[in-house]
């Protein structure tokens, strides 16, 4: 979900706008949220990468 769909409840505004407070703090955490997934996916993939390295190099010898 992205914040250009949410309305704010305190100012019935778009959150995207920030309008007030309410919107620009619920902005920030949209923001922190999606920065850490891609955190979550990018370890993912490294993990997927270091096993794969890992079994062709033993699977070699």
């Amino acid at each position: 979900m992205s914040h250009d769909d949410l309305i704010c409840a305190s100012c019935s505004g778009r959150v995207a706008d920030g309008r007030c407070p309410v919107c620009r703090e619920a902005r920030a955490q949209l923001r922190e949220s999606a920065r850490t997934t891609s955190l979550v996916y990018l370890a993912i993939a490294a993990v997927i990468l270091f096993a794969f390295v890992f079994a062709l190099v033993h699977g070699l010898r």
